[in-house]
């Protein structure tokens, strides 16, 4: 399915979504992820990827200062943040992400998870596990998890 898709012409792809958007609302989160995907390649380079993965992550902490400040988002914030965290996800499994990048990201997932977006807790410890590849950055890892005070 995915090689027929690839093959189609973007008028057709984009009149296809939205005609399942109509029909089918709850395919949006999938459909932004999807699209969002094909943005983030095995063929970027590590500069590219760190770029992107903070691109993202400035959109996703735009919407989680709101659920901080008011307790809660809309459906659409939440179906967004969805989206963003698979994009980030699908960066983080490429591995092409330079360790400045990756201890700077913990840095401030954690710093979220710290402040008790439980709302998006699977999401964020989803990320800081795939980005935790190599021994020390398991260690930093688990060293965080034992200062944080539940």
């Amino acid at each position: 399915m995915q090689d027929e898709l690839k093959k189609m012409k973007k008028d057709d792809l984009i009149s296809m979504i939205v005609d399942i958007c109509k029909e089918k609302p709850e395919f949006i989160k999938i459909i932004y992820a999807f699209l969002d995907y094909k943005k983030v390649s095995f063929e970027n380079s590590q500069e590219e990827n760190d770029r992107l993965i903070f691109e993202y992550w400035g959109e996703l902490k735009r919407i989680l200062i709101g659920f901080d400040f008011y307790g809660e988002i809309s459906e659409k914030q939440e179906e967004k943040a969805d989206g963003l965290f698979y994009s980030m996800g699908n960066i983080v499994k490429t591995g092409k992400i330079s360790e400045k990048v990756k201890y700077r990201l913990l840095d401030e997932l954690f710093e979220q998870h710290d402040k008790g977006m439980f709302i998006f807790e699977e999401q964020l410890t989803d990320i800081m596990f795939a980005l935790s590849q190599s021994e020390e950055e398991i260690e930093y890892l688990f060293e965080k998890f034992e200062n944080f005070d539940s």
